[in-house]
């Protein structure tokens, strides 16, 4: 009989990829996505596009893939996890980080729109970069809720996930809390203990998604 394939480490490990070259793109050029998700002067801001356009396209071409692969994970880890005591908990976690995907996807296209329209000359306006703070932070406050959800519904029966449940939940709260609250000096570490959270969270996962299969397996429920 053929092993099973785990699409949800496969998924994981893949969103872990996409991770660490967007990182690495960033520690090499010194340009982070977050640069361009707050309001800034439009003329330094369409400076910074043009200046920096390879890694701009790399950062949002990677993270096209990212947020293609971290919507599967979810729906696959949901599915994994739920239970019918968590599954609402799932549902809705899982429907907050799918409309989080689709405003990732608005919101790189529209960066990407700035980009190509500031190389052409156009400098985007006041109204642009305000209507793209206004997008990117919602993004940040909807998977924010679906995080936490999905904290929720975490099993708690190993050590990984009482971790990973007390990452999602209150490690959530703390950093949505933080991020908002803290000088704009500071969004840069803000914004580094983001990418270390995800990074942390996704490898918790594959040691919880490790568990309950192997839970499945003993009970002879389908993984």
């Amino acid at each position: 009989m053929s092993s099973r394939i785990d699409r949800t480490i496969i998924l994981a490990l893949a969103a872990i990829g996409c991770l660490l070259a967007m990182i690495a793109v960033t520690l090499a050029t010194g340009v982070s996505q977050e640069t361009f998700e707050i309001v800034r002067s439009p003329a330094v801001y369409a400076a910074d596009l043009v200046g920096h356009a390879t890694a701009v396209r790399w950062l949002f071409g990677i993270d096209s893939a990212f947020l293609v692969l971290y919507a599967a994970f979810f729906v696959a880890f949901g599915r994994r996890i739920a239970t019918a005591e968590t599954r609402t908990f799932v549902a809705i976690a899982i429907g907050a980080l799918l409309l989080t995907a689709l405003l990732d996807m608005v919101e790189d296209h529209h960066i990407l729109a700035m980009l190509y329209g500031s190389e052409l000359g156009s400098i985007p306006t006041a109204g642009e970069l305000t209507f793209q703070h206004s997008l990117s932070q919602v993004k940040f406050n909807v998977s924010y809720l679906g995080t936490f959800f999905l904290g929720l519904a975490i099993p708690r029966g190993t050590i990984a996930g009482r971790i990973l449940g007390l990452l999602l939940t209150v490690g959530t709260l703390v950093q949505s809390a933080w991020l908002y609250a803290a000088p704009v000096a500071m969004l840069p570490s803000g914004n580094l203990g983001r990418w270390i959270g995800f990074l942390a969270g996704f490898a918790l996962a594959i040691r919880v998604s490790r568990s309950g299969a192997a839970g499945a397996t003993a009970t002879g429920a389908p993984a």
